[in-house]
């Protein structure tokens, strides 16, 4: 059975002395000594983290709680990352919405300076109107509104 499955299985068992010698950890301290820092506990690749905790002679608990910790900081990392990207969208927004206002304020004095042409276009008509009725001159219908 055992040999079935060794065809399925990607992971090498290897000895400390070839695992040590594959991953470079002179960065890091060794947990020993000292614990890990969240830096270092960040950076590593879940699979580095994996063999230098099980090489470490912690208990199961106290990798489990490594392992937790990595997860709080990185959840931490994306949590921030999320926040700076919806201030940056908010920002956004905000200037596009500034954009937009303005727009709309040429807008309205554009239609303003229509209106007040329209109306003194009215007015003109009205006042050749009544020079051709007072000089009876012929409008013809279609012209009158």
């Amino acid at each position: 059975m055992n040999d079935q499955w060794s065809n399925y299985v990607s992971i090498k068992e290897e000895p400390l002395s070839e695992v040590k010698s594959e991953i470079n950890f002179s960065g890091f301290h060794t947990l020993s000594s000292a614990e890990i820092s969240d830096d270092e506990l960040v950076s590593l690749t879940v699979r580095d983290l994996n063999r230098l905790l099980k090489n470490s002679g912690l208990s199961r608990a106290e990798i489990q709680r490594m392992k937790q910790r990595r997860r709080t900081l990185k959840n931490r990392g994306y949590a921030a990352s999320c926040r700076n990207k919806r201030l940056e969208q908010k920002d956004e927004l905000h200037y596009d919405r500034e954009i937009i206002r303005q727009d709309i304020r040429s807008l309205k004095m554009d239609n303003k300076a229509l209106e007040q042409e329209i109306l003194q276009k009215k007015k003109n008509y009205e006042s050749l109107k009544q020079y051709a009725i007072s000089e009876n001159i012929y409008i013809p219908p279609e012209l009158d509104i």
